[in-house]
């Protein structure tokens, strides 16, 4: 693997892909290497952790037959891949949500990247739900991340959770690259889980 490849691997978090209709004019052998690199997530959600390469252009999923030449297994293609998203991470991309005044509210928090395709994929990352918490003074909290550029966190107070679950679904529906219309919730120590 380059130096080049290496620095442009990124987990991207998405629904999973129908591979099958995708790959189904191809033979045995061909469908076995385009098969895409991938890690299981949230069954229950079709949502899956691909190996992707960031050209800053292109978010390009990762196939069988990349790694098989570039000598490496998804094991450590992917902890390259989280290692460039940790670096990528910054606290500073956290902000907090201003009503139509220009106020801050102080129960709710967003993450902004600049758009780059990865703002829900931070949620894997133990380090930026312990600070999503910290920054809203708080042991626990919501995440929704409804498409691949827009991860929201809240305070678990039932108003508050009404407004932005319901926003959550409307944008879930609404935009491209649609993640999930689920929240998760996080805690302080980095804990993640599906809410029900």
């Amino acid at each position: 693997m380059t130096q080049t490849a290496a620095n442009q691997l990124m987990p991207y978090l998405n629904l999973q892909i129908d591979e099958q209709a995708l790959f189904r004019d191809l033979g045995e052998k061909e469908r076995k290497q385009s098969q895409l690199v991938k890690r299981g997530f949230v069954d229950e959600l079709n949502l899956v952790i691909y190996l992707t390469i960031d050209n800053e252009m292109t978010i390009a999923r990762v196939n069988a037959d990349l790694l098989e030449g570039w000598g490496v297994d998804a094991d450590y293609a992917f902890g390259i891949a989280f290692e460039n998203l940790n670096k990528r991470t910054r606290p500073e991309n956290i902000s907090f949500i201003s009503d139509g005044s220009g106020r801050e509210l102080l129960h709710a928090v967003f993450y902004d990247s600049g758009k780059d395709g990865f703002d829900a994929t931070q949620i894997l990352l133990p380090s930026l739900r312990s600070e999503l918490c910290r920054k809203l003074k708080t042991d626990q909290c919501y995440i929704g991340i409804p498409n691949r550029d827009f991860l929201i966190a809240f305070v678990p107070d039932p108003q508050v959770q009404a407004i932005f679950r319901e926003q959550i679904k409307k944008d879930f529906q609404r935009f491209d690259h649609a993640v999930s219309d689920r929240l998760f919730g996080a805690d302080i120590q980095g804990n993640l889980w599906l809410i029900k």
